[in-house]
């Protein structure tokens, strides 16, 4: 073919709708190859993204070209930047968060202005992360040699015809791997099943598996559902009310035959960050990383249990405290915190003021009560007073020290109002990973990457502070009569860390002066959705909500995280069960 017969107008124009392409197509592969999925991909899955990438691209050119009445060159130029930013943040939220950034994070924007936040996120960067320079230079190196023109009718039937072309390429392709598969071709009302899900409801399966919908499915559709959601109020149906009032009168295994200690009357957690059972009992370079919580666990009057398998989803160590405090799990396609913080819902601290006499409730924060929705959620959890970083610090954006927590947190209000409820948060041990926290504990000798050298650091740090703040506790007289929960919001970034699969993703809990026969307590791997139902066992509290969870003060323990608890706790939170 002649030079001359090539049409270089429309191979730019084509050029830069596929650089459109090429961006979210860079978004899913990060997410699929950075081990986010929930279930292995299957053979259909790549060229399935591709089909839906060139659907929403082409679908997002053909809203920009209607409201621009055909302007071409500016269409594809806020389609390009749109799909480029859009493509950026989810794999730099991703990054931290390890999903694609739902709608519902846009109304924490706040939050991720924080400093930590933003200083976590940004340790998260790797060399491929180059690809959105790249693309921005191509596209404005094409686009300076592309003239402005109206959109020509021809073009105009390509683009309308182009998402019809991608749904029937994404049928065949279900509809070929479903029939050359042996297992699956006689199976019709599966094949059904499987188009229906990804046609017609894919906004169903994005609880369950939110990545892989998004992945399977596309941008377009599933942010169209997710501005459904803000409109549209759940109701529950009967049905699923009916099975939420069968799980939740099913105390069989959230009971024990457990004798309270009748000494107790304040309640304290210690919710230490991104805290692994992994430096328990570990010794590098000769020294010890947590002699105090290591000298608890082996006090046989301590209940320890190091197998503690994290609950959260998106909302990080906003989630962590949600399941503590409401024994629910949170939701899965969406921030919790910014779904809960207008529901009625049962939570510790109101169980303690109902059940068990607390007076006073608190929470001493590293941060401002403005991140992750702190206050908001104070409120639903029935806390009185927070206590945040700028009641030390003159600036919002700056957390707190772990040693400043501390100081903070033997100074309030609750020694002389109990009983009392106290929540403290720490801080130290959040990534990222680059420098010790403190300069008079060195690991220098070890052959450990120099990420979690500082990490044991850190961990070496938090447990001095919590000896410090049990010495405290004893001074002021209220160590005896008070249960003390030491615990972690969730497991630490692993690839932070540097150590691969070499160390586990379990969490610890400590359970002290809980009057616990160890004899008989669970001491396997269970879940972070288990502590709300066995502190309400401890303290012998007979409250009409005792959470999704199991006891862990009986060795007949059964898992308690399965589908239907999911699916449970979701239909309580957006449906606002308690609140009707």
């Amino acid at each position: 073919m002649s030079l001359r017969k090539i049409d270089f107008g429309t191979l730019r124009l084509v050029s830069l709708f596929l650089l459109s392409v090429m961006n979210l197509l860079f978004m899913h592969a990060f997410f699929r190859y950075g081990g986010y999925f929930g279930l292995w991909p299957y053979a259909y899955s790549a060229p399935v993204n591709f089909f839906v990438t060139v659907m929403d691209v082409s679908l997002l050119l053909l809203f920009f070209l209607l409201v621009s009445w055909g302007r071409l060159r500016l269409s594809l130029s806020i389609c390009f930047f749109l799909t480029l930013v859009w493509s950026f943040v989810n794999v730099f939220y991703g990054t931290f968060f390890s999903q694609y950034m739902p709608l519902s994070a846009i109304a924490e924007a706040g939050s991720l202005t924080d400093g930590l936040v933003i200083d976590s996120m940004m340790s998260g960067f790797r060399w491929f992360h180059g690809f959105y320079l790249v693309s921005l230079l191509a596209f404005l190196a094409v686009l300076r040699r592309t003239p402005i023109v109206r959109m020509p009718l021809k073009m105009w039937l390509a683009l309308f015809t182009l998402p019809f072309v991608c749904v029937l390429m994404v049928f065949l392709i279900y509809t070929a791997y479903h029939f050359a598969h042996p297992a699956m071709r006689n199976n019709m009302e599966l094949y059904v099943s499987t188009l229906r899900g990804a046609f017609l409801e894919p906004e169903k399966s994005k609880n369950s598996f939110p990545n892989d919908t998004r992945y399977h499915t596309g941008i377009v559709r599933i942010l169209l559902s997710e501005v459904a959601d803000m409109f549209v109020k759940r109701q529950l149906s009967q049905s699923e009310k009916e099975t939420i009032a069968s799980v939740c009168s099913d105390n069989s295994g959230r009971c024990s035959d457990h004798k309270v200690n009748a000494k107790l009357e304040n309640v304290i957690f210690i919710v230490v960050e991104s805290f692994l059972s992994a430096p328990s009992d570990l010794f590098v370079d000769g020294k010890e990383i947590t002699p105090f919580l290591n000298a608890l666990k082996r006090d046989s009057s301590v209940y320890y249990n190091g197998h503690l398998t994290s609950n959260i989803t998106i909302g990080e160590s906003g989630d962590g405290q949600f399941i503590y405090m409401t024994g629910l799990l949170p939701l899965r396609h969406k921030l919790t915190v910014g779904e809960a913080k207008s529901k009625e819902l049962y939570a510790l601290p109101k169980i303690l003021r109902k059940h068990f006499g607390v007076k006073y409730t608190e929470v001493v924060l590293p941060t401002t009560t403005q991140m992750w929705q702190q206050e908001a959620m104070d409120a639903v959890y029935g806390i009185d007073k927070p206590y945040q970083n700028i009641d030390v610090v003159k600036d919002r954006n700056q957390a707190l020290t772990d040693e400043q927590v501390f100081s903070l947190a033997m100074k309030t209000e609750k020694v002389s109002r109990q009983p009392f409820f106290s929540m403290i948060l720490t801080v130290d041990t959040h990534q990222p990973y680059r420098e010790p926290v403190i300069p008079d504990f060195s690991l220098a000798g070890s052959d450990f990457p120099d990420s979690y050298k500082n990490y044991l650091i850190a961990c070496h740090q938090v447990d001095r502070l919590i000896a410090g703040y049990f010495a405290h506790l004893r001074h002021a007289d209220v160590y005896d009569n008070s249960l003390i929960v030491i615990l972690s919001d969730h497991h630490a970034h692993m690839d932070a860390l540097g150590m691969g699969d070499k160390i586990t993703k379990e969490i610890p809990l400590y359970i002290v002066n809980g009057g616990i026969d160890n004899n008989k307590a669970w001491k396997g791997a269970c879940n972070q959705l288990d502590v709300f139902t066995t502190i309400l066992d401890v303290l012998g509290i007979d409250s009409e909500w005792k959470g999704l969870g199991h006891t862990l003060l009986s060795a007949d323990y059964k898992n308690s995280v399965t589908p239907q608890m999911w699916d449970i706790s979701e239909w309580i939170i957006e449906g606002n069960y308690f609140g009707e």
